[in-house]
């Protein structure tokens, strides 16, 4: 579970987090840590391992390290037109999202901070621009805006570009939410003019579904 907190609540029991596990478990987890290389199991290992001991700062070092392998792997499969892999994208960028907040907490710095997970991260956007991949690219912009990774304007610009691309899609609604993200953006570089263009986008996909709501009746 990324964010560590219960799933599952059927009061007074719910599923575990953590800071459930006893030091046996602690040690459990320590020693599959030694015995495997497996990213996907080394990340969340030392990922618990770190936030039941805030001192261990390796498992968390190595949990940020196989989050990045992770997003890697993921990158390089997209890259090479592996169609599906893109089911798992929500999936990637719970894990990317997770190394992101363990990376900035290590390093003390909320934005700004040096990490090879960041560059990943970039490496991930580059792959959705490169492919037009809809799904998930609204979530990946505001996680780069949260951590100032990419130029405000040509993240805007770059959510324009990919919300005019998928225009036609029957789910109109991300769409208009990508587009109202850009005029957002660009609203904060004082762009003035492009802010309204993307509003207007946005108003328009509104009519359209209420065009559409009207003739279904």
């Amino acid at each position: 579970v990324i964010g560590y907190e219960p799933k599952m609540v059927l009061y007074p029991e719910r599923s575990r987090r953590p800071s459930d596990c006893d030091s046996e478990f602690n040690e459990i987890l320590t020693e599959i840590k030694k015995k495997t290389d497996n990213p996907f199991i080394l990340a969340r290992v030392c990922d618990v391992l770190w936030m039941n001991d805030r001192k261990n700062i390796d498992a968390g070092k190595l949990s940020v390290s196989s989050y990045d392998q992770i997003i890697n792997k993921l990158c390089d499969a997209l890259s090479l037109g592996k169609n599906s892999i893109e089911s798992k994208l929500f999936f990637a960028l719970d894990l990317l999202e997770r190394g992101l907040s363990l990376a900035s907490m290590l390093s003390g710095r909320k934005k700004k901070f040096d990490d090879p997970i960041l560059q990943s991260a970039l490496k991930l956007y580059d792959v959705y621009l490169d492919c037009f991949i809809f799904n998930g690219f609204l979530r990946l912009s505001i996680c780069l805006y949260k951590y100032n990774a990419v130029d405000i304007h040509l993240l805007a610009s770059n959510a324009e570009i990919i919300a005019d691309k998928h225009y036609e899609m029957k789910i109109s609604d991300a769409v208009q939410k990508l587009f109202l993200f850009a005029a957002d953006l660009y609203q904060r570089v004082n762009l003035n003019s492009e802010q309204q263009r993307c509003q207007i986008k946005a108003a328009e996909l509104t009519l359209i579904q209420y065009e559409k709501a009207e003739s279904a009746m």
